[in-house]
Formats: structure tokens, sequence, C-alpha cells
């Protein structure tokens, strides 16, 4: 029925111990939800919304931010050395640059965390990047890096970018 639990149990042992729910994958009906268990505690939920909830060992399951795009850039060498949902980059000019994204945001209220450094020297460990808010774009992400001993705009050889939503 409408309030009603379907489970399919994988199981350790035939004796009505614990050991027979082990693992398991629950339909929940009055909630619309899926719930994945391990141990013989719920794991991971994925909800009526979508959103995907699981406990990574803090003890309760909470709803989880997925990475939705991350970039390791050498803007010195204009080279993506690894990204994921990134098209490219373009470099407007010194210590300055655009992610171009490989797809299109709701809006453009997402966290970006951003470091840079590198191998020291002229284009490394005293390089910081920047971006304000107007920065986010739906399908761009401007970024600035700049030495913080100089305070000038300056190309980073390592450039790090995680975009969460």
């Amino acid at each position: 029925g409408t309030s009603s639990y379907g489970t399919i149990y994988f199981s350790d042992g035939d004796d009505g111990s614990a050991a027979e729910v082990r693992g398991f994958v629950e339909y929940n009906h009055s909630t619309n939800s899926l719930s994945l268990g391990a141990d013989g505690t719920s794991r991971q939920v994925l909800d009526s919304s979508g959103n995907l909830k699981f406990n990574s060992g803090y003890g309760s399951v909470k709803e989880a931010y997925g990475v939705r795009a991350w970039a390791n850039y050498d803007h010195v060498a204009a080279t993506i050395r690894g990204s994921a949902q990134l098209t490219s980059v373009t470099d407007t000019s010194t210590g300055r640059g655009t992610f171009n994204w490989a797809f299109t945001f709701v809006d453009q209220y997402y966290a970006a965390v951003g470091t840079s450094g590198g191998g020291g020297g002229d284009y490394g460990d005293d390089n910081a990047v920047t971006w304000a808010g107007s920065d986010h774009g739906t399908t761009t992400l401007s970024f600035r890096t700049d030495n913080f001993k100089t305070n000038a705009n300056h190309d980073s050889d390592n450039l790090n970018v995680v975009i969460v939503r």
C-alpha cells in the first residue's frame, strides 16, 4: 500500500538474528524515498525531491551537496591539467580569466572555492585567487589571481577551483 515499505535484504545469516538484514534496498511508499543499507543501518537515502542524503561517518544521514565542476589550470602555460564539466578557459589578461562551464547552472548562487600556488618562484606560492559575487555566471566564472606580496595581477602556474551547489 501507499504507507508500506518494499525491501530487499542481503543476508549474512539465516538464524533470525540481525545478520539476516545486514544489507538492504528499501523503498518507503509514505515518503517516496529509497534507502540503501549496509551493516544493518541506512547509509544513503534518495528522497522524493531527488536529494541524495548519506552518512559518511558523522552519525546521521544528511543531505549531500555534490561537486558540480572542478579544474586544475596552469594560467602561465594556458593548460587545463585536469577538469570535470569545464569546456575551456578564456585568458582575458595577466592574472585574469574565465572558466567556461560545460552546462548551465539554474542560477549564479553556487560556492566557488579556489587555491593558487605551485612550485614557488614567480608563479607559485605567493598568489591568491579571488572572485566577486558578480563574477558568478550561469555558464562562466571569472577569476583573478594576484601576487599578495606585490599586490599586482599575476598568472598562477597552479590554479584550482571546485564548484559546489
